[in-house]
């Protein structure tokens, strides 16, 4: 079974393989994914999504997805997300 820990430090190394130069320190469970969003071009953010989804073998919903920059939705509710997605399988 997957731990929120170890799947926020995945998130984390996700984000900062998009984008190396955000302050590594900014980034934990309490981190809106609206503020990391806003820091991607569109490229990258297909493809964080992509890796996201290839990494924990999920799909995330499209309306999620779409609808990120206006998310109120931290870091942790997606390691949570993910983690409660596989516990389903």
């Amino acid at each position: 079974m997957l731990e929120k820990q170890s799947c926020l430090e995945r998130i984390q190394n996700l984000i900062h393989q998009k984008i190396p130069d955000y302050d590594k320190q900014r980034t934990n469970a309490n981190t809106l994914l609206a503020e990391v969003w806003i820091q991607m071009d569109s490229m990258q953010m297909i493809t964080f999504v992509v890796e996201l989804e290839t990494e924990f073998r999920l799909e995330l919903p499209d309306e999620l997805v779409g609808n990120m920059t206006a998310s109120h939705l931290t870091i942790g509710d997606l390691a949570d997300l993910i983690k409660n997605s596989q516990e389903q399988v």
